[in-house]
């Protein structure tokens, strides 16, 4: 999620007010103080826009490029057929989301599975082969009335403008709304499409995670039946709050070894 409650801790304005992480990073924060709402998402905002990828970043891009180029060694209509056989195969008995099709999902042996928020990741690396699970600051959604629930979020989603900042205020962290925080569709109060603590009502990216799930599904089919092939789960800055990235991780290991046991070979 965005920044962390340490960061939040040494913000005068936010002590002041005696209001941590969890306190901001709550959609109901919108009703009860809408420019201190906008000023905590507009700094996250206006700071991951401004924030210069680390060499990281690069480190994981060119992995990603060798793998293709292996891959294409190997004769890239070979591996695009194949995949193609084996997305086939897993559709044909309806095990893969409905509406997914091939060319919606990265045939690249490379998947970035995230909780980041700030759409670094976007920079540098094909849509398709992104799923940021929680949402990003990059893309906004209707709010309804997050206080009363009495209107639903029209479900409209929509990317703030390129060269939008936030005006925000760093003596009181506060920032008013603009054209480009406003639903397009209702007029509405608009939010990040982010998950937050007590959301009910965030709008999740099924395209992006119907694609994994596609991804995911084809990859370990094609292990399952190539035992010479390797599966490489790395987990860059996790901890014991992203259980969720961690157990995922682990739910692909056990699915391959479950299916490499049956088949009496060992991962």
């Amino acid at each position: 999620m965005a920044r962390s409650g340490r960061d939040i801790a040494k913000v005068d304005a936010y002590e002041k007010l005696d209001m941590d992480y969890q306190d901001l990073c709550d959609p109901y924060m919108l009703e009860q103080d809408e420019e201190l709402f906008y000023g905590f998402w507009g700094s996250c905002t206006n700071s991951y826009r401004d924030t210069k990828h680390h060499k990281g970043y690069q480190i994981l891009l060119k992995w990603r490029d060798a793998f293709r180029v292996k891959a294409n060694a190997n004769g890239a209509d070979g591996t695009r057929s194949r995949f193609q056989a084996a997305f086939d195969r897993l559709k044909e008995c309806q095990a893969l989301p409905a509406g997914v099709g091939v060319h919606s999902v990265t045939n690249d042996p490379f998947f970035v599975y995230t909780s980041n928020v700030d759409s670094h990741f976007k920079r540098d690396f094909d849509c398709k082969e992104v799923y940021e699970l929680h949402g990003s600051v990059e893309t906004w959604q209707c709010a309804g009335d997050v206080e009363t629930g009495a209107r639903e979020p029209c479900e409209k989603i929509w990317k703030l403008p390129l060269d939008f900042r936030f005006d925000l205020d760093v003596a009181t962290m506060k920032a008013p709304g603009a054209e480009a925080t406003t639903c397009p569709e209702c007029g509405g109060k608009g939010r990040p499409n982010v998950l937050m603590f007590h959301d009910r009502q965030w709008i999740a990216n099924r395209s992006e995670e119907n694609g994994y799930i596609a991804w995911e599904s084809v990859m370990e089919l094609m292990l399952q039946e190539d035992p010479t092939l390797n599966l490489v789960v790395l987990e860059i800055g996790l901890n014991n709050r992203f259980l969720p990235i961690q157990s995922k991780g682990l739910e692909a290991l056990e699915a391959i070894d479950r299916e490499l046991a049956n088949l009496g070979l060992k991962a």
